[in-house]
């Protein structure tokens, strides 16, 4: 059984706080949050005919806004980076400046994730 179109789109306005939430949680940056909801919401409606059990929207919902926040993180990991250099004083050629990376390694957040998500299904499933 599938949810209808009219019913998922008011389920999923229903949990649209909840889940800019979560992946503000992830990304720790408000914008990006905004922008990965909008696309889980999206990815939600058009996958709609995946979901086989009404009672498991929510997991379902946060499993796409988890798979949309790693295309994210895997887009961003693959994109070139530009590393600004010094300028050399007359005579000397210009030094790479190495930017240091500050940002939590992707396999630690993709299982970071992975658990919470597991915790949260498993929330669910008592309630």
């Amino acid at each position: 059984m599938t949810v209808s179109s009219p019913d998922l789109s008011e389920s999923l306005a229903t949990h649209r706080e909840a889940i800019v939430r979560y992946i503000r949680g992830i990304v720790r940056n408000d914008a990006e949050a905004e922008d990965l909801t909008q696309e889980t919401l999206l990815r939600a409606h058009d996958k709609q005919s995946t979901l086989e059990d009404p009672t498991r929207l929510v997991p379902w919902l946060y499993r796409i806004a988890t798979n949309v926040t790693y295309d994210r993180f895997r887009q961003a990991s693959y994109r070139h980076r530009t590393v600004p250099l010094e300028e050399g004083t007359a005579g000397e050629p210009a030094k790479l400046e190495i930017m240091p990376d500050d940002s939590p390694r992707l396999d630690k957040l993709m299982e970071q994730k992975e658990m919470s998500s597991c915790v949260q299904e498993y929330i669910e499933d008592l309630l």
